[in-house]
């Protein structure tokens, strides 16, 4: 695995809300594949001296856009999301490895106010003029959390 650092240099890297996404898709009764996104969300990736990387994300479940509003507002709502006592989802990184271009990130991800420790696997293109680009996905059940108390 290489260091990070020779990626990406040394910094601090915040979202950049033109081209970037937070994105989710689900399976609907195994036929068709449903999807959405939040439309405001925050994410800092920092780069330490020794080429160690740390991600960390944020998006206000009230953010949730879908095709349909009344969805919508399902999602919000208690039997999913629960937007009024738990109004973010959050991820953390506790380890990001670098193999050429390929990232695997190991963190933690809350939603519901359940955590849950995630790995996603994704690319990272090499940095230019003060930008770097990153694509990451993982699985997550929603199982976990959707039947959880508050």
């Amino acid at each position: 695995m290489s260091p990070i650092a020779t990626v990406i240099p040394t910094g601090t890297y915040k979202t950049d809300g033109v081209h970037s996404t937070a994105g989710f898709a689900v399976k609907h009764m195994i036929v068709s594949t449903f999807r959405g996104r939040f439309d405001e969300y925050d994410t800092t990736l920092t780069v330490a001296e020794d080429g160690t990387l740390a991600l960390t994300g944020t998006a206000p479940v009230n953010s949730l856009a879908v095709k349909d509003e009344n969805l919508a507002a399902h999602l919000r709502g208690p039997e999913f999301f629960d937007v009024e006592n738990h109004p973010a989802i959050e991820f953390r990184s506790s380890d990001v490895r670098a193999d050429g271009e390929t990232l695997t990130v190991d963190g933690e991800l809350t939603v519901k106010g359940h955590t849950e420790r995630v790995t996603a696997h994704g690319t990272i293109s090499e940095a230019a003029e003060g930008f770097a680009g990153t694509t990451v996905a993982s699985r997550f059940r929603r199982s976990s959390t959707a039947q959880s108390s508050a």
